[in-house]
């Protein structure tokens, strides 16, 4: 959805972003939407990784289209934690907080 034409997802994103402490100047609707790939890419591993739905390289093979190379994906999960979407764990990506599973439905439902 085109949220130029629809100003309360618009806003929406706004909120988000200021709630993440981003600007949300530029692009904030794209930004929004790579942040909730990420983060359901992230939350995949959990689901489908670890419940053996799929193996770790086909999730890291799936991943590829998100990030340029492996420092911009680990900078990218860094950063999430550092914003208290993901939980570190023993390594990045580790997995959604409950905090990174509400950015992402509120995207989500911005969005659709």
């Amino acid at each position: 959805m085109n949220t130029e034409n629809n100003p309360d997802e618009k806003d929406l994103i706004e909120d988000i972003m200021r709630d993440l402490g981003l600007c949300g100047c530029g692009h904030p609707e794209d930004a929004a939407r790579y942040l909730a790939d990420v983060l359901r890419h992230i939350d995949r591993l959990k689901y489908e990784v670890w419940e053996e739905k799929l193996t770790y390289d086909e999730w890291m093979e799936a991943g590829k289209s998100l990030f340029v190379n492996g420092g911009a994906e680990c900078f990218t999960y860094y950063f999430l934690d550092n914003l208290d979407l993901i939980e570190h764990g023993g390594s990045v990506p580790g997995w959604l907080t409950e905090k990174g599973d509400q950015v992402r439905a509120k995207i989500t439902r911005a969005l659709a």
